[in-house]
Parts: C-alpha cells; structure tokens; sequence
C-alpha cells in the first residue's frame, strides 16, 4: 500500500536568474551647442557609478546629483569638438562624459515548479494529476525605467519610474 502511495512522483522547475539590462542616462535639454535635442550629461563633480546607485532618493532608480549638465559658457573650448579652437557662441549645452550604458537595469528572479502524480490504469493507459505554479515566490520582475535628467543641476533632477 505505502509503494502505491509513494511511486510515479514528478517533480521539475525551472529557475531564471538574469541581471538588467544596460541603461544610457540621458539629459533632454542637453546637446543644444549642436542643434541636436538631447545628450548625454556629465558626471557631477566626484561622482562615479558607485555614487550614482548609492544615496538613491525614494522614487528613483538612480541618485540624480551623481549628474550635471554638460554646460559651457559663451567663449569657451567646446570639450568635445574635434577643432581645439571652437569656442562656445553663447552658453548651451555639450555632449556630456557619461559613457552609454553606465547603470543596470533591475534585474529579474522568476522559480517555476510542476509536481505531478500518475496513477496507472491499465498497462498502456495512465492518468496524470498536474501542479504547476508560477513565480513560486512571487518575486516581482520590474520594467526599464526610463532615465533621463530633467534638470540635471538642480536637486529636482529625477528619474522617471513606472
């Protein structure tokens, strides 16, 4: 009677493990000195990656102050003009020093699991009884936020999140 009970288990799961996907910080307002709508901007003084995921103020997915706007002032070497000698016209905004895909996205952790029992009926016919449950452990998988700096040097600079 126990060998009935205790015979012709399955059990299977899969578990999927993944980083996020790379994230370009992007400033809307910069890129003016080239007439072109966005940029990237720079980093802000002594600010690194480490310091852009550190300090994360709640409702953001990066610390915005880890970022300035690439500004220069009228009369001055555009830094990333090709001809040392172009000076700015009037104050705008460069292309800034922040590498593309600086940040990670968040990542995903996702356990799936099936138990199944057959029972046998006759020598060529069985019955199966399924489980199957997804994302065991309800971990929640987050979508890209999209980053970009609305106002880079001030405190109010922010990360959209949906």
């Amino acid at each position: 009677m126990m060998h009935r009970l205790l015979s012709n288990w399955q059990l299977s799961g899969i578990v999927t493990a993944m980083s996020g996907l790379p994230i370009d910080i992007f400033d809307p307002s910069g890129g003016f000195l080239y007439g072109q709508i966005g940029a990237r901007p720079n980093w802000a003084w002594g600010a690194s990656r480490t310091t852009a995921r550190t300090n994360v103020p709640h409702g953001y997915y990066f610390n915005p102050s880890a970022f300035a706007q690439a500004l220069v002032s009228a009369g001055n070497a555009i830094p990333s003009a090709h001809d040392s000698t172009a000076l700015a016209g009037e104050d705008g905004t460069d292309i800034g020093d922040v590498r593309r895909n600086v940040l990670r996205g968040p990542g995903q952790q996702n356990v799936d699991f099936s138990v199944i029992r057959r029972f046998t009926l006759r020598e060529s016919k069985n019955l199966e009884f399924r489980v199957d449950l997804f994302n065991v452990f309800n971990l929640m998988s987050s979508i890209m936020p999209t980053v970009t700096i609305r106002s880079a040097t001030s405190p109010e600079a922010t990360s959209d999140v949906f």
